[in-house]
């Protein structure tokens, strides 16, 4: 399932997309949004906010629940602009084996205020030509690793203003390799 140049709202319900099925928000020029009010979204593949190249993708949860199968990617090409917004509800990894990359190749953002977002290996700035930033005011972000400018040339910045930051069983790495900053307000 492809979102370009679009916006579509959840209220109610279920999306499941299944059978290694995907979803990409941003996938090509303008701006794509997906807003979750209420609801169930489930892969049990990929998730792209901002997916290709100059693409802008954003993805607002006010309530219900995100369930990711693999790959949870936040600005994912070189160009490309993805925003994730939790002020309630769950975005989890349903596969203990998944990634989250706030910034993969572009510039990448999550704010969290309320709610619970969990997966296992984290990297804010991950590639040499990333900018990703968490923004931690509210609610309670679970992971396993955190890497915080992962690799040569990386930025990556982690803000905690309020909220929970719970590395759990794994290793907080700032500055990994690329350039990483860990503020606590």
């Amino acid at each position: 399932m492809t979102m370009t140049a679009a916006s579509a709202t959840l209220n109610s319900g279920a999306i499941l997309l299944t059978n290694g099925a995907s979803l990409k928000i941003g996938n090509g020029t303008g701006i794509a949004t997906f807003n979750i009010s209420n609801g169930v979204l489930r892969t049990d593949n990929d998730l792209r906010v901002g997916a290709l190249n100059r693409s802008v993708g954003r993805l607002n949860l006010a309530q219900g629940r995100v369930d990711v199968g693999f790959e949870f990617y936040v600005a994912d090409e070189v160009g490309s602009t993805g925003a994730v917004v939790v002020t309630g509800g769950t975005i989890e990894a349903t596969n203990a084996a998944a990634n989250t990359r706030i910034g993969q190749r572009g510039n990448g953002l999550l704010i969290l205020s309320n709610g619970l977002v969990h997966f296992d290996d984290v990297s804010v700035g991950r590639h040499d030509t990333s900018r990703g930033s968490l923004l931690v005011v509210g609610g309670d972000f679970e992971c396993g690793t955190l890497s915080i400018g992962r690799f040569s040339n990386a930025v990556g910045m982690v803000t905690v203003a309020g909220g929970v930051l719970n590395v759990v069983d794994g290793s907080l790495y700032v500055g990994r390799e690329g350039n990483g900053s860990l503020t606590n307000l």
